[in-house]
């Protein structure tokens, strides 16, 4: 056992054996710390759950080449751009290319995107198109 490892297992003992001393002198305040971990066991649980019944989809959008006006757009002065699933904003920050990945629970949903340009100026959102999202599951087996 390395220096390193001695210490910590050292730091370990000490600290368990305070948090049990803890324990024993707040019974009452056991029930609580039981319901605490319980209850952030299932939020851990029910994440990944969710996570696991969620489905990826690859989307593309055509750049647009000029501005509402008329004027040339070119793509250098294209920041990114958001994506919309059903109205609500899907990214947390611009994409650089017309494409992203996206994440969402099975189901059909409405898919919309927005330019931002390099001042900062967003066009309306794109028509809306409905894309359906289904969890790839395995192939059945085939029975000899």
């Amino acid at each position: 056992m390395g220096h390193n490892a001695q210490w910590y297992s050292v730091l370990e003992e000490m600290v368990m054996d305070k948090f049990w001393v803890w324990l024993s002198e707040n019974k009452g305040r056991k029930i609580v710390l039981i319901f605490l971990v319980i209850f952030f066991a299932l939020a851990v649980l029910q994440a990944v759950f969710n996570r696991a019944e969620a489905a990826s989809l690859n989307l593309t959008c055509v750049p647009p080449t000029e501005r509402e006006d008329g004027t040339p757009l070119p793509a250098s002065e294209i920041a990114g751009y958001w994506w919309y699933r059903d109205g609500a904003k899907d990214n947390d920050t611009l994409t650089p290319d017309c494409a992203y990945t996206m994440i969402a629970p099975d189901g059909t949903f409405m898919i919309q995107a927005q330019t931002v340009d390099t001042g900062g100026l967003d066009s309306q959102l794109s028509p809306g198109k409905q894309k359906q999202f289904q969890t790839a599951r395995p192939l059945n087996p085939t029975v000899e």
